[in-house]
């Protein structure tokens, strides 16, 4: 029940269902911890709803990702560390 969540959004994962949500920094769930990247657009505002997700080893263009609109720069910085763990490198496109 994240509401529409577009291409690129940066998803967490809650730590007790083990279920993936858009990230949120302030979080204490477990989604305040990148864990994957959505790859297609979901409208899941009544349900979930199964979604393909990137979880590992793969190259992205940075400007593509979704942030949460109130993440600092610090926090997208902690982020990118935390997918970079994962295999998981966001480059500069052209």
């Amino acid at each position: 029940g994240s509401g529409k969540v577009m291409i690129g959004t940066i998803l967490g994962r809650i730590t007790n269902s083990g279920k993936f949500k858009p990230l949120d920094p302030e979080a204490s769930d477990g989604s305040q911890i990148a864990a994957a990247i959505i790859l297609e657009n979901a409208a899941t505002t009544d349900h979930d709803h199964p979604v393909v997700t990137l979880k590992r080893r793969a190259q992205v263009i940075l400007q593509n990702l979704v942030w949460p609109a109130n993440i600092t720069p610090e926090q997208r910085d902690t982020s990118l560390q935390q997918l970079a763990a994962l295999g998981i490198l966001a480059r500069m496109g052209v």
